[in-house]
């Protein structure tokens, strides 16, 4: 299962001390300390959004974000940045169990719509399965940043173009 949270942030002074807290600590303790949490990565959208963030989580199962070792380790919080993260959406999608890593020369797409074929793309397309549920479908894929024009001129707006922030981080074994 992949679990995606979404989010915007509302002071721009804070915003690269806040991304490194998301990007480094907060993952780590993600990964280190909530057995289910195998891996994760950080996105920024490439164009205007209210939620220009994505941190893409693959889990084992959506029990888990209720577990203690869940809010343990942050999970559901921002800490002291709490006050500044708005448009905050999660939703466990199933479909896809694993997001393979997005490089720095790649771009994340993601379609919320129903699904169908994209001639630029090969589209994994997943279903909501638990959590906010605001898209009851969601369809991503990994390209060459290249293909970005080409993807906005099939697409359009239904193409969100998200750009990686950080690397994909792993969980210990």
């Amino acid at each position: 299962m992949l679990y995606m949270v979404e989010c915007g942030f509302s002071d721009p002074k804070l915003e690269d001390d806040w991304n490194a807290f998301y990007s480094g600590p907060k993952l780590a303790d993600l990964l280190n300390r909530v057995p289910g949490f195998r891996r994760s990565q950080r996105f920024r959208e490439v164009g205007p959004s209210d939620a220009p963030y994505i941190a893409i989580h693959e889990v084992v199962s959506a029990e888990l974000l209720s577990d203690p070792s869940y809010f343990g380790a942050g999970g559901g919080s921002f800490l002291q940045w709490q006050d500044y993260i708005t448009n905050w959406r999660r939703t466990i999608f199933s479909g896809l169990d694993r997001l393979p890593p997005v490089g720095p020369d790649e771009i994340l797409v993601v379609i919320d719509e129903a699904p169908r074929p994209v001639t630029a793309l090969e589209i994994d397309w997943l279903e909501a399965a638990g959590l906010d549920n605001r898209v009851p479908s969601r369809g991503v894929a990994i390209t060459g940043a290249t293909k970005t024009a080409e993807i906005e001129a099939e697409l359009g707006t239904s193409a969100r173009i998200f750009v990686p922030i950080s690397e994909q981080m792993i969980a210990p074994e």
